[in-house]
């Protein structure tokens, strides 16, 4: 009968050990330091782009608000009848001041003036979300005349509010509207 001994066969064939680290399948410090540094710079950079996106997704919300906002103050000034349509006049019956109500008029001036007051956010209650931001308004109002009878009325809304956290010029935006002379 034979017998074997493990610890004899190991004491024959001695196990050899590697002599670096990259050998047992490892890595060496300056790889994990590449590593880290990649690794960082990769995280770093998604966190800047989802501040960008945060503000971009900011700057679109208001620039929403606004064009709304642009767009209710020139459908009701083109409901108004053309001969009312002339700086001072309110925008319609219903925001003519009276009663309590809010006055929301074609400016006299071309001057920048302030929306962020009650008679802009009662006539348009989104404007409370700019209201930090300083939205102002400009109005152009200009009567074209045709062998001296007045043909059309062109209307120019411009806006104009800060940029979210201040980072950047002002945001704007420019509407228009022809309003052509009923038959």
């Amino acid at each position: 009968m034979t017998t074997i001994c493990i610890m004899c066969a190991d004491a024959h064939h001695p196990r050899v050990e590697p002599s670096n680290a990259s050998a047992k399948g490892g890595f060496s410090l300056p790889e994990v330091m590449i590593a880290v540094a990649i690794l960082s710079f990769l995280v770093l950079a998604n966190f800047s782009i989802l501040s960008l996106s945060r503000i971009q997704t900011v700057k679109d919300h208001e620039r929403g608000i606004m064009l709304d906002f642009a767009s209710h103050y020139l459908e009701l000034v083109k409901g108004l009848p053309f001969a009312d349509i002339k700086n001072g006049s309110p925008v319609n019956a219903l925001y003519d001041g009276t009663s309590g109500g809010a006055l929301v008029v074609i400016p006299i001036s071309t001057d920048w003036f302030t929306i962020d007051d009650a008679n802009f956010q009662a006539f348009h209650p989104d404007l409370v979300w700019l209201s930090p931001r300083n939205p102002q308004m400009s109005v152009f109002l200009e009567t074209r005349e045709i062998a001296g009878v007045p043909h059309d009325k062109r209307i120019q809304v411009l806006l104009q509010w800060d940029a979210p956290m201040n980072i950047g010029n002002k945001q704007t935006l420019r509407m228009d509207m022809v309003r052509v002379k009923d038959l």
